[in-house]
């Protein structure tokens, strides 16, 4: 079986390890050809590995992804460049686009996504002929890709980034079905879990069923007609694209959705979350789609499995607002340490908001949002130093785009509660000297944990940077360089057991990645860990 061999290219060590580590390799035909911490290492690789495709973050030093893209794209015009991205900023992704860009995903990015697009990139390769028989290939497999092809055409057309070329390609296509674009809506149909982990090939084979029951269902819209395709970026999503030449009812709008939505839920044999945007031109049908998106998240405070129709809810939302005296009841709860009673408070707000029929998902964001800001208010009360705590910089988008009920974001809240009082409780000093060495402390005991700069701030809520400059002024050391020394002198603890695999002394120290354990290993003690063990 020939392999695609793939570069990814990301300054943050922990992330490129993460995404390694999502990549379905065997059952995509990839295999990894190497990895670069920034654009200028990422050139140097592209030359030596002529790498297949390429996955980049954007931001990076030295020089960033897309100049990078732009160095490297005239020199192998045949690779497949896909960004992975933490900034959702429209001109990034129309710059990634004028490059040639394949995809442009925004972080987090789940497993399953990213292997969906790896997949469907793998497919165009094979039939471009660079790996198998491309007549063989074509002949097998002309529909599915075409299908695939309309499928991301039309992701991008609903997100706003459609090129030229593609929205030439949908135009066309409405006029070879005989559709009209004068009017159209968009209708979100989100596939919701079993209750266990669906392996991902059900999940496509369900996404398959659906778009037959929708296709099979237009029949039953007098006066329009419309599109069902996959979201390239969602993978348990499709996206219905209704068109029409006038005006559509929004009473037969919704029986349609009521009537697909029922045999869906019988034929795939799980609910479904329908979310409807409203009617929009061929030029602002991404907000339709950000509208039906919107609706379909209330999920989250209403529960899944239901339809939200983004025009019957919109004047629903209500902003959450906390006057002074919930502040001053919250900040005495916080005083007495009495985090019962802070408890029992977020869960009544939160089933305000829940049994309220005039709450929306937006007013749980708010919510949040704003206990947080009181926390860290409380907290700033507390410390003589205001660089020692965060000023609310959480990436909100990661935090509410990984929400799958109210419940978490309660229990979030009451964490954060609890580690506010936990470390009032704990009388440590505001000078941040206590924190670094219990932090020190915690790795000399769990060196093979995930401990990272974030995970740090988050537990402590202190302002990573702050923490890390105090770290190095106390201990002598970078945290970085403190956890590698850790778990260095473990792994040559353990490296003397010929029972333990060298594989298995890099998980046992926290290092998954055999490659890159076998990296730092070197790097500290001179020689790979397999030579280390043959001289001893």
């Amino acid at each position: 079986m020939n392999m695609f061999k793939v570069l990814i290219v990301e300054d943050e060590t922990i992330l490129r390890k993460g995404l390694i580590g999502k990549i379905d390799w065997k059952q995509y035909q990839l295999e990894l050809a190497g990895e670069a911490t920034d654009g200028k290492e990422a050139l140097i690789k592209v030359a030596e590995l002529n790498p297949d495709i390429v996955l980049t973050d954007i931001r990076m030093p030295e020089m960033d992804g897309l100049q990078f893209i732009a160095k490297a794209q005239p020199q192998q015009p045949q690779i497949r460049f896909i960004i992975i991205s933490g900034y959702n900023d429209f001109d990034y992704a129309r710059q990634a686009l004028r490059l040639g860009v394949i995809d442009y995903l925004l972080k987090p990015i789940s497993a399953d996504e990213l292997n969906q697009v790896l997949g469907n990139v793998r497919d165009e390769l094979c039939l471009e002929g660079q790996k198998i028989d491309y007549q063989y290939f074509l002949e097998t497999n002309y529909q599915s890709f075409q299908e695939m092809i309309h499928d991301r055409e039309l992701t991008h057309l609903i997100s706003g980034t459609a090129t030229i070329q593609e929205s030439e390609n949908i135009r066309l296509l409405f006029k070879a079905e005989h559709l009209y674009p004068e009017h159209l809506q968009v209708i979100v149909i989100q596939i919701e879990h079993s209750g266990e982990m669906d392996p991902p090939q059900d999940i496509n084979e369900m996404l398959e069923r659906g778009k037959q029951i929708i296709g099979d269902h237009f029949t039953k819209l007098e006066t329009s007609s419309g599109f069902v395709f996959k979201q390239m970026h969602r993978f348990r999503e499709l996206v219905t694209l209704l068109t029409a030449n006038m005006e559509m009812s929004p009473a037969l709008i919704r029986e349609w959705v009521e009537s697909a939505a029922a045999v869906l839920k019988v034929t795939l044999g799980m609910p479904v979350t329908i979310g409807i945007g409203a009617s929009a031109t061929y030029q602002t049908v991404h907000q339709s789609y950000n509208q039906a998106q919107s609706a379909a998240r209330n999920k989250i405070l209403k529960g899944n499995g239901q339809i939200y129709d983004f025009q019957e809810i919109q004047h629903l939302h209500t902003p959450v607002s906390l006057d002074i005296e919930q502040e001053r009841l919250l900040f005495s709860f916080l005083d007495a340490g009495n985090l019962e009673q802070i408890f029992k408070w977020l869960e009544s707000q939160f089933d305000k908001m829940v049994t309220s029929s005039n709450s929306l998902y937006q007013d749980l964001e708010s919510f949040c949002i704003q206990i947080v800001f009181l926390f860290r208010k409380y907290l700033r009360g507390k410390a003589p130093s205001p660089d020692l705590f965060f000023e609310v910089q959480e990436n909100w988008s990661d935090f509410f785009g990984q929400l799958h009920s109210w419940t978490e974001a309660l229990t979030y809240l009451q964490q954060q509660a609890e580690s506010i009082i936990g470390l009032i409780q704990s009388g440590k000093e505001w000078h941040g000297e206590s924190i670094v060495l219990e932090v020190k402390d915690y790795i000399n005991q769990h060196y093979y944990e995930n401990i990272s700069l974030n995970w740090v701030a988050g537990r402590y809520f202190i302002h990573p940077n702050y923490f890390s400059q105090r770290f190095k002024e106390i201990c002598g050391e970078s945290f970085k360089d403190c956890i590698i020394r850790v778990r260095m002198a473990k792994a040559l603890e353990l490296i003397h057991n010929p029972a333990i695999s060298i594989e298995q002394v890099g998980q046992l120290v926290g290092y998954e990645d055999p490659t890159y354990f076998s990296t730092v290993f070197r790097r500290t003690y001179g020689v790979p860990p397999s030579k280390f063990r043959e001289s001893y």
